[in-house]
C-alpha cells in the first residue's frame, strides 16, 4: 500500500460507452507486448490504475478514488487490492 506504482508503457486502456452515456459500460486495460494480456476493470480499478504515475503510494490513491466514487475506503480497498495484484503479477503494473 506505500508503493509508488506506474502503469506499463506498453499498456492502453480501451472503453466503450452509448453517446450521452455518464460512464462507459466497458473498460479494458490491454498489453501490446508480451503475452497482450487484457484485463476487463470496473470503475473503481480503473480509477486505480489510471492514477498509478509513481506519483502517489497506491493506499493514497485507493483513499482518493474511493471518496470521489463516494465509497467507503476499507471495502475499497478490499474490493481492488486482489486485482492489482493480479495487475502487478501480470506486468500491467511496473515499480517506481
Amino acid at each position: 500500500m506505500a508503493g509508488r506504482w506506474k502503469v506499463h508503457d506498453d499498456i492502453i486502456c480501451e472503453s466503450t460507452s452509448r453517446p450521452g452515456a455518464a460512464g462507459p459500460e466497458h473498460i479494458v486495460y490491454r498489453q501490446h507486448t508480451g503475452l497482450c494480456r487484457a484485463m476487463e476493470v470496473d470503475t473503481l480499478l480503473g480509477g486505480v490504475l489510471g492514477a498509478c504515475d509513481g506519483e502517489l503510494a497506491l493506499g493514497t490513491i485507493i483513499e482518493v478514488v474511493a471518496s470521489i466514487l463516494e465509497a467507503d475506503a476499507d471495502q475499497a480497498t478490499a474490493q481492488v487490492l486482489p486485482r492489482v495484484r493480479t495487475a502487478l503479477r501480470e506486468g500491467f503494473l511496473v515499480r517506481c
